[in-house]
């Protein structure tokens, strides 16, 4: 037991080196892609090269939590197959570890996806725009992250992020890809430190992004089980080390199903981690009952990886871990219906040359709608909460709109998700002129602002779908007096021709009037790409327990108990893990092996 006992220190992210972490984590086979050395066409194998299969026995009658059989043994299991756990995964095996990935949904070849340049997975990296905060300076982008967070983020861990960010774009040149980049992108430009924020867009967005990494993490012949769902850490109760983990592993999907796939009765594996365990298994947004519980207001939809649903944070915090920022999410308002589990992709701050504004359940304007923190982080503002009825007064929120935007391409011009296959949850795209969306009764219309707060105050506007987590009535009764949203237009409109807004300060070029009939509304929820919230990490990427300690290998990476709180700007997520999958992954494979 004293042997198990033993552990090497992880390595000190500020004290690795450039080299080490920008070649070593991505891997020379990637390196030599960009000079021209193939690393695999855009076709993939039907099946994934595995780490050989090791099976152990372990029978003790004094240690009943040790499962008598090992199905597989690695070195560092990676739990989650997104962006996150494919730089983790990479990096482990790049600092000399054997690495198996665990991802709970199936491979798209099983899946007889067509024309698919992926393997599998790709959680939310695979879905959103690409953009990657790059910190310019270390030093104020330390800082920056810092106030972000309110301090709840330990300053260690915001320089770590920062010190190694900043060369995030060598990291994307060595997996071949081309970005652009925007200075002073910051979403809380007030804050300290804001002008280091600078983003870079990987051209292709987060699709390209992470058909890259999977290529790397292909080339590499990295081990991957499909279809198989970490459900609980394996841990040593006396020194609370984590031994590897249990999973199901579901049976093969029907290759001619096109229906959304959900997890069914699989069979057990026992999976040991000779070095580490690292999370990455992305947050709660498919978790009713946690979102409910530690969200600042519900309901609250999202439009990300649909199997995202807390099992992370849940087999975590079952080993001890501390939770933190669980009631912090990456979002704005988004529109979302009954009929469709998943809410659609929105963004308040765009389309701004056409005439639009949000407006509460009361029927009055609230915020400045071209803000630079509306991309994400409008969330903070909608739970304001009338104690008198009592009702949270902001949601839903209603986008009003006229016909000149409807005519333009639409209120809502994108489907969320399309770009998943439908067995995994791709959304369909929304009409170009959103009569379809106005046929099913989504998006509200009227010939006057006074009748289109009547056909609101008419509607049965549901708020979720009742399940055995949450069963209040769904249905959320609005009420706008039809004289305040006439009210609200026509001051909005006046300040358009005034080119000044004395409520909010919107910028003078978005002072676009709402002038031509008939006028719509469409209610949007708080929601967006993803929560924040899971197990506390250190600067080494190690998992804390409640009172602060390392719980003995067992890491994380990415959305699994992000850093973040308030949001940077576009692209905090995949700046982070980018750098903690490196920081996690070296560190998981740094640990001193059991075997």
């Amino acid at each position: 037991m004293a042997e198990e006992k033993k552990q090497s220190q992880p390595v000190d992210p500020k004290g690795m080196a450039r080299r080490k972490l920008l070649t070593g984590a991505v891997g020379g086979l990637v390196v030599g892609a960009v000079a021209g050395t193939a690393i695999g066409s855009l076709g993939f194998p039907k099946t994934v090269t595995q780490v050989q299969t090791q099976t152990s026995t372990t029978t003790s009658v004094s240690k009943p939590w040790l499962p008598s059989k090992w199905d597989q043994v690695a070195d560092v299991v990676v739990v989650g197959y997104g962006g996150a756990g494919a730089v983790t995964a990479l990096a482990a095996q790049a600092a000399g570890a054997n690495v198996l990935i665990l991802e709970k949904t199936p491979s798209l070849a099983s899946l007889a996806v067509p024309g698919a340049n992926i393997s599998g997975g790709g959680g939310n990296t695979h879905i959103n725009g690409g953009l990657v905060v790059v910190p310019n300076d270390a030093a104020n982008g330390a800082e920056h992250a810092y106030y972000l967070c309110w301090g709840t983020t330990p300053m260690p861990v915001c320089q770590a992020w920062a010190n190694l960010g900043t060369q995030i774009n060598s990291y994307l040149d060595n997996l071949g890809l081309k970005y652009t980049t925007q200075q002073n992108a910051a979403e809380m430009p007030n804050l300290p430190g804001a002008s280091s924020v600078t983003i870079s867009t990987v051209n292709g967005g987060g699709a390209a992004l992470f058909h890259a990494l999977d290529q790397a993490v292909q080339a590499k012949k990295i081990g991957i089980l499909f279809g198989t769902a970490a459900t609980d850490l394996i841990q040593d109760p006396t020194t609370n080390e984590v031994l590897g983990v249990s999973a199901t592993s579901y049976p093969a999907p029907s290759s001619s199903s096109t229906t959304v796939w959900q997890p069914s009765t699989g069979s057990p594996l026992n999976i040991k981690a000779n070095r580490a365990v690292v999370l990455c298994t992305g947050g709660f947004e498919y978790d009713d009952q946690t979102k409910a519980s530690s969200l600042k207001m519900y309901p609250a939809h999202f439009y990300g990886w649909i199997y995202n649903t807390g099992d992370g944070g849940r087999m975590a915090s079952k080993a001890g871990a501390m939770m933190w920022h669980m009631n912090e999410i990456s979002g704005r308002c988004v529109p979302w219906f009954p009929d469709h589990d998943e809410a659609y992709s929105y963004q308040v701050s765009a389309q701004l040359t056409y005439p639009k504004i949000l407006v509460d359940k009361y029927g009055r304007r609230y915020a400045d709608e071209s803000s630079p923190a509306a991309g994400h982080n409008w969330w903070t503002l909608l739970d304001e909460f009338n104690i008198s009825v009592p009702e949270y007064s902001r949601i839903p929120t209603f986008m009003i709109f006229d016909e000149t935007l409807r005519t333009k391409g639409g209120a809502i011009s994108s489907g969320g998700s399309q770009s998943l296959p439908t067995q995994l949850g791709g959304t369909t795209v929304w009409s170009s002129d959103n009569s379809a969306e106005i046929g099913r009764g989504w998006i509200m219309q009227g010939s006057t602002p006074a009748a289109l707060a009547a056909a609101i105050n008419s509607s049965t506007i549901v708020g979720w779908n009742n399940d055995d987590t949450v069963t209040v009535p769904a249905g959320i009764k609005v009420n706008i007096d039809p004289d305040v949203l006439t009210s609200t237009i026509t001051d909005y409109n006046n300040y358009c021709a005034n080119g000044v807004d004395p409520d909010f300060g919107r910028s003078k070029s978005t002072l676009i009037p709402l002038a031509t009939p008939p006028f719509y509304a469409l209610p949007l929820w708080p929601g967006g790409p993803n929560t924040q919230g899971g197990p506390r990490r250190n600067e080494k990427g190690q998992v804390l327990d409640l009172d602060g300690n390392p719980i003995p290998r067992l890491y994380s990476n990415g959305e699994c108990g992000s850093m973040w709180a308030l949001y940077p700007a576009g692209g905090g997520d995949n700046s982070e893990l980018v750098v903690f999958g490196q920081i996690s992954g070296q560190n998981a494979a740094a640990e001193t092996p059991r075997d």
